[in-house]
């Protein structure tokens, strides 16, 4: 549990330096004034973070800055999928239906793809009084945040060259 709060905050703060020590040891530490992308290729591994797109977007006044794997590269449960909103990291069903609604038909049943979402938008637009760890959101506009994360991973996988323009990328 501890490791997954760490991770936590190694990835939405990639600014702040993280020491974790056990028993007088250091069991991880890691710099401070670092970029997403970094600290992506910390948590993940070089491997994972070689195959990660980026992408930002923004949709009225909620912005998105995206980090998620291409289809070919899913795994069997959600443990690559990490949201965050305005720095803190949150679990909503409303994330995870967007994540899915991008892939879909794009990924195997049973399989999911790597995402980690950092998501700006107006504290008055977001109640994170859902629940007693603030973990959970309730959006005000719930369409409009599936929207903006739908449209900016799904768009990576619409080509662009002349005679596929408009082609949902598939798998083979």
């Amino acid at each position: 549990a501890i490791n997954n709060l760490m991770t936590s905050y190694v990835l939405g703060h990639p600014k702040i330096g993280f020491e974790l020590i056990h028993n007088d040891r250091s069991v991880t530490k890691v710099p401070a004034n670092q970029d997403h992308e970094t600290r992506i290729e910390y948590v993940m591994g070089k491997k994972i973070s070689a195959e990660v797109v980026h992408m930002t977007g923004a949709l009225k006044k909620i912005g998105i800055n995206a980090y998620f794997s291409m289809p070919d590269l899913t795994f069997p449960n959600r443990k690559y999928q990490v949201f965050f909103i305005n720095g803190r990291s949150v679990k909503d069903r409303h994330l995870i239906v967007a994540v899915d609604a991008a892939y879909k038909g794009l990924i195997s049943n049973g399989r999911f793809c790597m995402a980690i979402l950092f998501l700006d938008m107006p504290a008055a637009t977001v109640d994170v009084n859902v629940h007693p760890t603030k973990s959970e959101v309730r959006f005000a506009d719930s369409h409009q945040v599936h929207s903006l994360i739908y449209r900016t991973i799904r768009s990576r996988f619409v080509r662009t060259d002349e005679e596929g323009a408009g082609n949902v990328f598939k798998l083979a």
